[in-house]
Parts: structure tokens; C-alpha cells; sequence
């Protein structure tokens, strides 16, 4: 009876499984709510049902609060699910994708107005907690997404941009001034190679705003001058730009002399920088 009992159980452990693919199947094709439920409550049984199996519930419960966050913006929950799964199935583990998931949802928690993605006191002080013990699982999650951009000669718009997300979230939670600036200055580099100007103003801008006297301060000053020029073609914030990044580093001998030539050249024809250098 009891072997009888156990093979009932695996059994239906398998049915689950099988029914899991099916939904993720649908979830590529049709992502609505009643999917997204279905899903995450399924995987949070298959959790619940092989308690003693630390990898799978580990993955499973990262899962559903992965489609939780993504499908149905929601992120108290999700956090919660993520909390259980660090709690009770991470000895041991690789904590790269649960972690990942949860800079994510701090970083939405952050910088997102969506009500839906706020979360209450104790779950930020439990989400960055968990960050803060966990740095070396975001360094993971960067070199794994960085691996499959291919530092940068492959760039998929939603590998970056989760990048960019874990990124942003391991700056907000350090300690080490160099370590920020480090992060910033791959995120910010990334959003613009992918378009996301405005977002790669606001990291860099970040960077140079709160550390301005950080070595890579003065590069984020001058990229924010170049995007303005560049890329959003509005010469007004790029003129002001260059001009403060010469009251502010007179001398420099990376940059001072291009934000010259760019004040000189700023808005003119190419007939009119030649003859301006002329």
C-alpha cells in the first residue's frame, strides 16, 4: 500500500509537470490573467508537493513569482513567494535566477509609479535583506546575461534591458562607491547602445550626480552631453551640459577639449565646421 501510495504520487507530480508546459505553452501565445494564475498556482503546488526536493520547489517557486512579476505586475506577492523559496530551499542552490527575479522586482519597487508594483515595509526591508546577503548571486546573474549578449557583440533588447534592471538594483544596495560607479557605467553604456536614450541619461546622470568626484564621474558628465547632441538632437541641454562639465573639470585631459570643439560646433553644417576650423 504504501509503495502503491508513493508510485499515486509521483504520478501525480508528473500530471502537474505535464500541465505546467502546457500552460507555459499558452502563456507565450495568450498571457492573460487567467493563465498567469492557473500557472502560478500550479507551480507553487508542485512546491508544496515535493517539499524535500530543494532544486525543484527552489525553481519552482521562483517561476511562478517570475510570471507573477512579468504578467501580472504584481509584486508583493511574488517577493513573498521568492522569500519562501531563499528561505526553506536555498542551502546549496544556485541562487542566480531567484536572485535576478528579485533585483528586478526591487528595482521596479524603486522606480515605477504602478501601484501594483509596490510593496509594503517589511517586504522591502525582507527584499533588500535578502540583496544585501546575496550580492554574489547578482554578479552572477551579469556575468551569465553579459555571456549571452556576448560582451556586447549580440544585444537582445530584453537580455539588456534585465541587465540594465539587476544592474541598477545592485547600485542602489552597495556600499562600495567603485562598485557603483561600475554598474551604473555598464548600464547606462548599454541602454544607449540599445536605443533607451532617456534611460541611459538618467543612469548616467545618476552616477555623476551623486559621486562627482569618482573617477568615472566626468566620463557619465560628458556622455550626458553627447547623448543630448547625438541622439536626441537638443542642443539647448547639450550646450548647457558641455558648459558645465568645463566649470566643473576645467583641465581634464580625456574630455575638456572635446566639449570645446562640441560648444563650437554645436548645430552647425559640416560646411560650417570647416570653415569654422579654417
Amino acid at each position: 500500500l504504501l509503495a502503491l501510495g508513493c508510485w499515486g504520487c509521483d504520478s501525480t507530480s508528473e500530471q502537474m509537470k505535464e500541465s505546467a508546459k502546457a500552460l507555459e505553452a499558452r502563456l507565450v501565445t495568450t498571457p492573460t490573467k487567467a493563465v498567469c494564475d492557473s500557472l502560478t498556482t500550479l507551480y507553487r503546488d508542485l512546491a508544496k508537493a515535493n517539499p524535500e526536493d530543494h532544486a525543484a520547489s527552489l525553481g519552482y517557486l521562483t517561476r511562478a513569482a517570475e510570471v507573477q512579476f512579468i504578467y501580472n505586475s504584481d509584486a508583493a506577492p511574488s517577493a513573498r513567494w521568492l522569500f519562501d523559496a531563499l528561505s526553506h530551499h536555498a542551502e546549496g542552490q544556485n541562487l542566480t535566477e531567484t536572485i535576478s527575479v528579485l533585483a528586478q522586482i526591487w528595482n521596479s519597487n524603486n522606480y515605477k509609479a504602478a501601484a501594483s508594483a509596490k510593496m509594503g515595509p517589511d517586504d522591502i526591508d525582507n527584499t533588500r535583506l535578502y540583496l544585501q546577503k546575496n550580492q554574489v548571486w547578482m554578479d552572477s546573474a551579469l556575468v551569465r546575461l553579459d555571456k549571452k549578449m556576448q560582451g556586447g557583440l549580440n544585444v537582445e533588447k530584453p537580455v539588456a534591458r534585465k541587465f540594465i534592471e539587476i544592474a541598477e538594483a545592485y547600485a542602489s544596495i552597495t556600499d562600495s562607491p567603485d562598485k557603483y560607479a561600475d554598474l551604473l557605467m555598464k548600464a547606462a553604456g548599454l541602454a544607449k547602445n540599445t536605443g533607451e536614450f532617456n534611460k541611459s541619461l538618467q543612469l548616467y546622470f545618476k552616477l555623476s550626480n551623486r559621486l562627482p568626484d569618482h573617477p568615472q564621474a566626468k566620463t557619465a558628465l560628458f556622455m550626458q552631453g553627447f547623448i543630448y547632441e547625438n541622439d536626441l538632437h537638443d542642443l539647448n541641454k547639450a550646450k548647457t551640459t558641455y558648459e558645465e562639465f568645463l566649470r566643473k573639470y576645467p583641465n581634464d585631459p580625456d574630455y575638456a577639449d572635446d566639449a570645446k570643439i562640441a560648444l563650437q560646433t554645436l548645430g552647425k553644417s559640416p560646411e560650417e565646421m570647416l570653415k569654422s576650423f579654417k
